[in-house]
């Protein structure tokens, strides 16, 4: 077992997974924020122990297709930290996943998997007349959508204040218009490097079905790679987003396995 520092860390990462943006940002923002930060390798794994807003978790990213399992578990369970585990596995085959999860089976509990998907290629995507990045003067417009709220979301006008007036991690609107009204719109943010993330995509009630989530999704991708950035949506939750995600020609770049 080999202590390291934070920047250490990174160059393993990048020489390994060259585009997952995801870990990158990560170690950049505990390292700017985490009051205690612990850095390892064992083996030809990187484990990184980290402590935020009074929460312990770890993260394990393998730095080869083949790894050592069950010293890595044997660690966790010696020097388990906090209540979450989460593992990398998008370079990992079928089997591999599987022998993964029946050793952690055996000490933890599988919770859930978490996934990105990037595109690295650039994509021609003509302008939609109907979508536009928002300004400060489209304030009243936006914060009249209708809009349900949900659990976890900030409200339409701290959403709006955030990324529109404050350019909160140089994040942005996309709106989708239809007769002067907005009927659906897409935040996103910037994540490491050259990419930017999806942050959230909202379709009027009443105008579901009629495919303004992938218009979104096109003026997004248009939007970031015409500005020399790298076009990435985390964790699509729904069949429908998947499928936005498999249109575009979106590639997975990190699959993560969580425990508790």
């Amino acid at each position: 077992m080999n202590i390291i520092t934070a920047d250490e860390a990174k160059t393993l990462l990048l020489a390994y997974e060259s585009e997952n943006a995801a870990n990158l940002e990560e170690i950049d923002f505990m390292s700017r924020n985490a009051a205690e930060n612990e850095y390892l390798t064992l083996g030809n794994t990187l484990i990184i122990n980290w402590l935020f807003r009074g929460e312990k978790f770890t993260k394990v990213c393998p730095l080869s297709c083949e790894w050592n399992m069950e010293k890595v578990l044997a660690y966790l369970v010696e020097n388990r930290r906090g209540s979450s585990i989460q593992i990398d596995v998008q370079k990992s085959d079928t089997e591999s996943k599987t022998s993964l999860m029946n050793l952690m089976s055996k000490n933890f509990t599988y919770h859930k998997t978490y996934t990105d998907y990037v595109l690295s290629t650039p994509c021609d995507i003509e302008e939609d007349p109907s979508v536009r990045l928002l300004t400060p003067d489209d304030r009243d417009t936006f914060l009249a959508m209708e809009y349900t709220q949900e659990q976890y979301r900030p409200p339409l006008a701290i959403l709006f204040d955030s990324y529109v007036i404050n350019k909160v991690e140089n994040g942005n609107i996309l709106a989708f218009f239809e007769d002067g009204k907005i009927t659906g719109s897409l935040s996103f943010v910037h994540q490491s490097g050259a990419y930017y993330d999806v942050d959230y995509i909202w379709t009027a009630p009443s105008r579901r079905g009629n495919g303004i989530g992938s218009r979104l999704t096109a003026a997004y991708i248009r939007e970031i790679q015409n500005n020399g950035g790298i076009p990435m949506v985390s964790n699509p939750r729904t069949e429908t987003a998947f499928r936005i995600v498999t249109k575009y020609g979106f590639t997975l770049n990190r699959e993560t396995l969580s425990f508790e």
